[in-house]
């Protein structure tokens, strides 16, 4: 189902946030692709994460890359949420670039 994006930058994040998480819950309820299913769950976080930076009135501008992104997160939120929100990321860049590996199989997909 596409996004119905608004005109309200916190409500076009909720949207994506929203979206990327509904796809993740059907994939997983699948138990099928694990790659996207970990890239649309750092895709929620991401949004999410914007959410918050416009609520607290954060320049998203400001925060151009993942990287200085992940960099708030750690201290606005603390090193567990900071560390979980790189972990993802981590996890999703890995996913995309390098292969992710298949547990049950032994094999990279």
């Amino acid at each position: 189902m596409p996004v119905q994006v608004p005109d309200d930058p916190f409500e076009t994040h909720r949207a994506f946030c929203e979206d990327n998480f509904a796809l993740f819950q059907m994939l997983h309820a699948r138990n099928v692709h694990p790659d996207w299913r970990i890239t649309l769950l750092f895709y929620a976080a991401l949004h999410r994460v914007k959410m918050m930076m416009l609520r607290t009135g954060v320049d998203l501008d400001e925060y151009p890359d993942h990287q200085t992104m992940a960099h708030w997160v750690h201290v606005e939120h603390g090193a567990r949420v900071g560390g979980a929100y790189r972990t993802l990321l981590q996890s999703s860049y890995d996913a995309r670039y390098s292969g992710f590996p298949d547990t049950r199989a032994g094999t990279q997909l």
